[in-house]
């Protein structure tokens, strides 16, 4: 969600498909900035050898974990 925004979740209706309440075009560029902020972060991480960083997935059976352990760990 883009930082500026000062809705409530409970404003989602969680049966949106979309389940994002922004333009598609903003929240693909807001996406794409993140994206590149974890790239930056990474390096800097990888580049000092001190750090180990845990990331947790939770969500319900089908619902992408896999496939986003896949596609990240294939960079």
């Amino acid at each position: 969600m883009p930082a500026d925004w000062k809705g409530r979740l409970t404003e989602i209706d969680p049966r949106d498909r979309e389940a994002i309440p922004f333009p598609r075009p903003e929240t693909e560029a807001a996406t794409a900035a993140d994206v590149a902020e974890i790239d930056r972060m990474q390096e800097i991480l990888f580049a000092q050898g001190r750090h180990a960083l845990l990331v947790v997935l939770q969500g319900p059976d089908t619902s992408g974990k896999d496939g986003t352990v896949r596609h990240v760990s294939d960079r």
